[in-house]
């Protein structure tokens, strides 16, 4: 099973040069082998989503279904930023990989 932590910051909030309103959500998701959506996790378009993987997983933004093999990877034990684009927006979905 893989875990991956979250958060959702306005973007100024992660990168301090723009004005923000700080953090908006936070959670964790534990996947059960095959891609589900992250429970709670719907951003929008210029927010940065920080996500920790537990275990290597696959990220998948504006509501597409992950595969093991494609959208965004994140390694065991790392941490990544990721600024919400107007056509990710939605849904985020994620498979252990």
């Amino acid at each position: 099973m893989g875990t991956v932590n979250w958060t959702v910051t306005n973007y100024g909030a992660k990168f301090p040069t723009v004005s923000s309103t700080g953090v908006a959500q936070s959670g964790s998701f534990t996947s059960s082998g095959s891609a589900a959506n992250i429970t709670n996790l719907s951003p929008r378009a210029g927010e940065v989503v920080t996500l920790t993987a537990l275990q290597g997983t696959w990220i998948r933004f504006g509501g597409v279904a992950a595969t093991a093999g494609g959208g965004h990877y994140i390694a065991a034990n790392t941490t990544r930023d990721f600024e919400v684009q107007q056509g990710d927006a939605g849904a985020v979905s994620a498979i252990e990989g």
